[in-house]
């Protein structure tokens, strides 16, 4: 038995940045991370995540490397002037319609290919460096994703946790439901764009070509 106040001789876990600029990426994970207080706003919220996949080449090898970048967190809401509406009809390069918003589901961008542009921010104190996501925009190419993607939900927490990177899982064991918090009653978004399995679209609804 490891002995919990013995101190590690292993290095820390080092993380590759990814570059900025424009990538090809592939849809490798939706995260449902659960309900969150918003301090701000003194309001609970369901927060959703996605992981994009891209390949960059290393720069100590020289070989290709895939990266999962889950900078983009979301309320789970599909409002018109919700931020994740926004990053969708982006992707698509135009709006999307209300028969498309009413069939949306989060699993339908699942192994789906993009453009991201990927920016670097400094932390406050300026001793660390982010990759973070500035846009979502339509393809270019279709890039194959190097494992089958994944969803996660915390109303099934064992599944695909171990998928998951440490400061995701940290987020989603914050959550009220596996924290234990019941805090606030958390308030209705309007169309969700749910986890829950789609119902198969009407023939006379247009599905989004991403």
């Amino acid at each position: 038995m490891n002995d919990p106040f013995k101190p590690s001789l292993k290095e820390s876990a080092t993380f590759t940045l990814a570059n900025r600029g424009m990538h090809n990426a592939t849809v490798v994970a939706v995260v449902d991370e659960g309900k969150h207080l918003n301090e701000k706003y003194n309001k609970v919220s369901n927060i959703v995540s996605i992981g994009f996949e891209i390949t960059q080449k290393n720069e100590e090898t020289g070989e290709d490397e895939n990266l999962v970048i889950f900078s983009r967190r979301y309320t789970n809401s599909l409002h018109k002037n919700s931020a994740l509406r926004k990053d969708l009809e982006s992707w698509l390069g135009a709006p999307m319609s209300k028969e498309q918003v009413d069939q949306f589901n989060l699993r339908q961008i699942l192994g789906k290919s993009c453009t991201i542009n990927v920016v670097h921010t400094q932390s406050q104190d300026g001793t660390k460096t982010y990759a973070n996501i500035a846009n979502i925009l339509p393809k270019s190419v279709d890039r194959q994703p190097s494992e089958t993607p994944y969803v996660y939900t915390v109303h099934d927490p064992d599944t695909n946790f171990d998928r998951l990177p440490k400061y995701v899982q940290n987020r989603v064991m914050a959550s009220q439901q596996l924290k234990g918090a019941d805090g606030l009653v958390s308030q209705p978004e309007q169309r969700q764009a749910t986890l829950q399995e789609s119902p198969a679209p009407a023939n006379n609804v247009q599905t989004l070509d991403f």
